[in-house]
């Protein structure tokens, strides 16, 4: 049942059905600050959201199973509201991100959204955190203010947005990222710790093993002198940057310096007619993608 009036809205025991999926309202909002109604979202599929994020060129799909739960009040006056929801096998593009947690509530007073979260791994583990995280509906500009906190964060998740020819990101990474601007800009900016870091470079079927700082800017990740080793344990020294425009085209600059020999390409036949092996002795190379 649904009763509308000029002073309240009361629902009692609405439920929609789609297969397992459910949304349910119950309860009631009026000009007394004490009345709220409650709403709960149960199993629902993330992926039934994907044509609403899928307008732009870069396609995102998601999926996993949402279980929300919540209440708002006094919708009249001091508009507030506070919910919990549980998602889980987390995955963007099939890659499995985990079980994500999180609370947010209505600060009338500052008008923003104040949410924190966490993501457990399949082995129980909680290594990733939203800190502090407000959204400022409002504002059409700079509404967003968050910070995201990396606790031996597994690194393959990075792999969703990276370019066709970095591959394989493997590792853990520590540090908290600060997030600002617009849910479809974000500004992130840091200082992020690789360990245990490898990636494989497709175009040279080389894969390479590091450890050390990354500065992340708004619109650039750079690399400050990370020593990497080869697959034969070759030392060498990297600089370099990648560079984005809001993640949807990239341009990257690496510079490898080293003494020793250091192989920089390994690809065979089917990779590439010109197949090669090749381990330079001392000196440098460059690797450069403009695409931006």
């Amino acid at each position: 049942n649904l009763s509308v009036d000029t002073t309240s809205i009361k629902v009692d025991n609405l439920v929609a059905h789609n297969g397992y999926q459910t949304i349910r309202f119950d309860g009631k909002v009026s000009e007394r600050p004490v009345d709220q109604l409650n709403f709960e979202l149960g199993s629902f599929e993330l992926s039934n959201i994907n044509d609403l994020l899928n307008k732009g060129e870069k396609k995102i799909e998601l999926s996993g199973v949402v279980n929300l739960s919540g209440f708002v009040s006094d919708v009249y006056n001091n508009l507030f509201f506070d919910a919990y929801s549980w998602v889980d096998d987390f995955t963007i593009n099939n890659e499995l991100i985990g079980d994500l947690e999180l609370n947010s509530n209505w600060n009338d007073i500052e008008q923003r959204i104040e949410f924190l979260g966490s993501l457990e791994r399949e082995n129980g583990e909680r290594d990733f955190e939203i800190t502090k995280g407000y959204y400022y509906p409002k504002k059409e500009k700079d509404n967003l203010d968050a910070i995201l906190a990396f606790k031996e964060t597994d690194l393959e998740f990075v792999n969703i947005f990276m370019p066709s020819s970095i591959n394989d990101l493997k590792g853990h990474l520590k540090g908290n990222l600060t997030i600002k601007g617009e849910l479809d800009q974000p500004k992130l900016k840091g200082d992020l710790f690789l360990d245990s870091a490898q990636v494989t470079i497709g175009m040279l079927n080389t894969t390479y093993y590091t450890h050390g700082r990354i500065k992340v800017e708004e619109d650039l990740i750079g690399l400050e002198a990370l020593p990497i080793k080869d697959k034969f344990g070759s030392e060498a020294t990297l600089i370099g940057s990648f560079i984005h425009n809001n993640f949807k085209s990239y341009s990257y600059d690496f510079f490898v310096f080293f003494d020793k020999p250091f192989l920089v390409m390994n690809t065979n036949y089917e990779q590439n007619n010109l197949y090669m092996e090749m381990l330079l002795q001392q000196g440098m190379f460059l690797l450069v993608m403009k695409n931006y």
